[in-house]
């Protein structure tokens, strides 16, 4: 999706923007700080206002009064395509979470968001560091198509380096569950041991990536030097506080929230709704003990660095 050049918004009407999105972590919530930015930087007349948990009460209200003047949105097309089945207000869809949307809405552009870019990155991590014997992706217990677009990205740029690759596939029943259900933890522990040593373990979410630390554990396997493990999103809780530290792709969400608002700026200027891809830009790898090479010293070296 290419980028616009946004005209100065300065002297239009002031107008009401909804972003209603799902926002669970610290990554996730910069998409609003890149709509702010697009605002600051174009000033276009907007008052942007947060939804971050889906409250229909609200999107109904701002509907009926006809207070809204535009929205963005990511939350799953189940609920929001009802809620905007008869409005003329123009929305952005950046749609995660299904293959096929159902049949979408009058003025609704639909961004679908690719994820092979993160997939791809956290290859290229793993790939520089070399010495590993087999790859491994562990999916997101409700395997949505996000989670199965990185993993098959991982799965073709590692398959240079000739070596295995397993799925940890939540297509079992028993995989659908967190880890602090006995069965799940497991399940995901008897799959680790199994694998060929040292292995790379790349996982849809940071939180997926916590729960294989905690099934190293229970499988008695060292991180990172059985298991070298690798999440998504960069969230800082999610990452720091657990031992060892997790290292992780950082996706570029406040980018995301630019484009998003670019395109309802185009929208409310008159320009029609349309069906579009976007892949999801990513910044890099935040690198921690997780993923750190175990080669390049003997045991106590090794040991001062995790330490460190």
């Amino acid at each position: 999706m290419k980028r616009r050049t946004v005209k100065s918004g300065a002297e239009q009407k002031r107008k009401r923007i909804l972003v209603a999105n799902w926002m669970n972590s610290m990554p996730e919530k910069s998409t609003l700080d890149g709509i702010f930015s697009c605002v600051r930087e174009h000033g276009m007349a907007w008052d942007v206002e947060a939804l971050p948990q889906y409250e229909p009460s609200i999107i109904k209200g701002g509907l009926k009064t006809q207070s809204l003047d535009g929205v963005i949105t990511d939350f799953d097309s189940n609920l929001v395509f009802p809620l905007f089945s008869e409005t003329l207000v123009p929305v952005v869809f950046l749609w995660k979470d299904a293959e096929e949307p159902p049949r979408k809405p009058r003025r609704m552009s639909l961004m679908r968001i690719g994820f092979g870019e993160v997939g791809r990155a956290a290859a290229r991590h793993f790939l520089e560091r070399r010495g590993y014997k087999s790859f491994a992706y562990v999916e997101d217990i409700r395997d949505p198509f996000w989670s199965v677009d990185r993993g098959n990205a991982f799965q073709e740029a590692v398959a240079v380096a000739g070596l295995p690759f397993n799925r940890f596939s939540a297509k079992d029943g028993t995989h659908r569950t967190s880890v602090t259900n006995p069965q799940a933890l497991a399940a995901l522990s008897n799959w680790l041991a199994s694998l060929p040593k040292p292995v790379a373990v790349f996982a849809a979410t940071d939180m997926r990536a916590r729960d294989t630390i905690l099934a190293c554990r229970e499988a008695k396997l060292d991180v990172p030097r059985d298991v070298a493990i690798l999440g998504v999103g960069d969230d800082e809780f999610a990452c720091r506080h657990i031992f060892p530290n997790l290292s992780s792709v950082t996706m570029d969400y406040e980018e995301l929230g630019r484009v998003a608002a670019e395109e309802l700026l185009r929208m409310m200027e008159g320009g029609r709704e349309r069906r579009c891809d976007y892949e999801m830009p990513v910044i890099g790898v935040s690198a921690r003990a997780s993923t750190a090479m175990s080669s390049i010293g003997g045991p106590l070296v090794n040991a001062a660095l995790e330490w460190i």
